[in-house]
């Protein structure tokens, strides 16, 4: 019983100490990142693998809207293609924890597919790691849902990094 007391005291300030040192998202900062996904899994027959760029502002803290473009290159039943991506939305940072802080994000746009244009949704969490104080690593998971002809959506996970001002 005191082994246990002491194992939960323990995690107790450990998590305490971490949240005390996360950084803040602050109103009125920006960010901008870039990330790769290339663990993609279609819903489909097919793979996936993209970059994609993005940037917001604060509006209030840990809240950011803004916009990503990316470039997406799918592989679909024997035919491959490439596709640009043009989206806002918004970011939330909904926990801080240790050097960092758990977010989500929805993104709705268009995405450009050869000779098609059509409505998609990127929806994507992860974890900011910062490495400084404006320097983050940023593992995600996420899923991209394309409204196209013949486009299935894809579930993946994706690196990137993001620079706070």
């Amino acid at each position: 019983m005191i082994m246990k007391k002491l194992v939960l005291l323990t995690l107790v300030c450990v998590l305490t100490a971490g949240i005390s040192n996360a950084q803040k998202i602050n109103r009125d900062d920006f960010y901008i990142g870039a990330r790769a996904t290339g663990a993609e899994l279609s819903f489909g027959s097919g793979t996936n693998f993209g970059i994609a760029a993005e940037g917001g502002y604060f509006l209030f803290d840990k809240f950011a809207f803004g916009g990503l473009f990316g470039l997406n290159y799918t592989s679909e039943n024997g035919e491959s293609n490439t596709s640009v991506i043009l989206m806002a939305g918004g970011r939330y940072y909904f926990l801080e924890m240790g050097s960092g802080a758990l977010f989500a994000g929805a993104y709705a746009g268009i995405e450009k597919l050869e000779s098609d244009t059509s409505f998609a949704i990127d929806l994507r969490g992860g974890y900011s790691i910062f490495v400084a104080d404006n320097v983050a690593i940023e593992p995600t998971v996420g899923v991209f849902i394309p409204f196209a002809k013949n486009h299935d959506a894809t579930f993946g996970i994706g690196c990137g990094f993001t620079l706070f001002f």
